[in-house]
């Protein structure tokens, strides 16, 4: 009896097949000796028992095996083998590139193209070109990370799809998708622990990493985009300072810094004025830093005081009762308050000229 398998293969498959033929022993002792094999699709043969064959062709085709004995006895068959399509493997992605990481759902579009009762059936998706399967549903998903600041990341992408007959093909996008780096916020000021309201001008320098845009917030209100901004600050206090950028693919990262303005205290007493009307030195008064209280008064040679006022914008014009002092040398008597809640006394003298 001749017979063989496999009776159903796949298109472009290399396929064994195995000579299943046996002969009777019953009355003498007959063996096989000889095969001829016809695959019917106008180019296959073979002498071999149990060749390899690959059709080429989808199709059914009634191949035929013809068996020898040792005694010259010719047997044959002939069995349509069902050559089955391989699936036509496409895919889309909902997104193929964007700011790590980049997660993506695969559309699987594969399609089988003779209706002969095939359909796909597995689904094998490597995200990572190692050779793995991560993901078996029809509907691939995986999220692309890149770990650089400063590079690109591309990763290929293979899907094997596979029939209910085991046909299977592969198809492989070459750096498909595209995860772009997220930049590196950073930078440094300067003056930074010296920082004060006297030395009140902050240079900021820029240390970010692949940064096309900055977008600076001082922390006083002031907004701007140059990428080493130098800005004074007017009163003392804390400032959070913030620092946005983004890269050339849209990618954004931000940081914050707080810088501190440092009150100081200082204060200087004129030792002359002219109260002559002239709008140049008409008025005595205290100047300074740090100052948050004030008291001051005048007195002549005498001991009587002319002036007495609490106020840090306060001022003499060198008037008692209205009427200018005679020009001469008068004592002051200056207290003052600092920011860190000392008090400071100060006397000396101040010429009146007219």
């Amino acid at each position: 009896m001749v017979n063989f398998i496999p009776t159903s293969v796949c298109l472009n498959n290399s396929t064994p097949f195995l000579d299943l033929s046996t002969v009777s022993n019953l009355y003498t002792a007959n063996t096989n000796v000889a095969w001829g094999w016809n695959f019917a699709d106008g180019v296959g043969t073979s002498n071999v028992q149990n060749p390899i064959y690959m059709y080429t062709s989808d199709g059914v085709f009634p191949a035929t095996l013809t068996v020898t004995t040792d005694h010259n006895c010719i047997y044959d068959t002939t069995i349509n083998v069902t050559v089955h399509p391989l699936p036509v493997v496409e895919f889309t992605p909902d997104i193929q590139n964007g700011c790590t990481p980049v997660c993506v759902t695969f559309t699987d579009n594969t399609q089988i193209q003779i209706a002969d009762g095939s359909f796909i059936k597995y689904w094998a998706w490597d995200f990572n070109g190692d050779g793995i399967t991560d993901d078996i549903n029809q509907t691939g998903s995986n999220c692309f990370t890149n770990p650089s600041h400063s590079s690109v990341r591309d990763s290929d992408i293979r899907l094997i799809a596979t029939s209910n007959f085991g046909c299977k093909d592969t198809l492989v996008k070459t750096d498909y998708i595209h995860s772009y780096p997220i930049p590196l916020a950073s930078f440094m000021y300067w003056p930074n622990d010296e920082a004060s309201i006297v030395d009140n001008e902050i240079a900021f320098t820029d240390q970010s990493i692949i940064a096309a845009t900055w977008a600076w917030d001082l922390g006083d209100g002031t907004l701007t985009n140059v990428q080493h901004p130098v800005h004074e600050y007017t009163d003392t206090g804390f400032y959070l300072v913030e620092l946005k950028i983004e890269n050339i693919y849209g990618c954004k990262d931000s940081t914050q810094k707080y810088i501190n303005i440092k009150p100081i205290y200082a204060i200087w007493i004129p030792n002359a004025f002219t109260p002559n009307g002239d709008h140049s030195n008409d008025y005595f008064y205290v100047n300074g830093y740090g100052i948050k209280e004030l008291q001051m008064m005048i007195f002549d040679r005498w001991g009587m005081k002319l002036y007495d006022d609490i106020g840090v914008e306060q001022t003499w014009d060198g008037k008692y009762n209205g009427n200018i002092v005679p020009t001469d040398v008068y004592v002051y008597k200056v207290r003052a308050k600092d920011v860190f809640g000392e008090w400071h006394d100060y006397i000396g003298r101040v010429s009146v000229i007219k």
